[in-house]
């Protein structure tokens, strides 16, 4: 099983933060580069290992947190269904 797959599993089992230090190890491999400047699978990695971060954070109540990841990935340019949906969320969780 890839590292996205058993990360969402920990976070759907509440693990969250296991499901956050397997993450981190993933990001760190790409060093402080932004899924912008990559291309390919790699941008694909840490496009996915970000959100799963961000959604981990937001479960475990650290919106602001999650916040401030997927705003970083708005502000590069991803605005998919996936990244936009999640910051809504947070936003959501926020005021209700």
């Amino acid at each position: 099983m890839d590292t996205t797959k058993k990360a969402k599993n920990l976070i759907n089992q509440e693990k969250y933060d296991k499901a956050l230090k397997m993450l981190e190890l993933e990001i760190k491999k790409f060093g402080k580069t932004k899924p912008e400047k990559l291309k390919g699978d790699d941008q694909k990695k840490l496009l996915r290992f970000l959100q799963l971060k961000a959604n981990a954070l937001s479960r475990r109540g650290q919106l602001r947190n999650a916040q401030e990841i997927l705003e970083d990935l708005v502000k590069g340019g991803f605005k998919d269904s996936e990244t936009l949906g999640m910051y809504a969320r947070t936003y959501k969780d926020c005021y209700y």
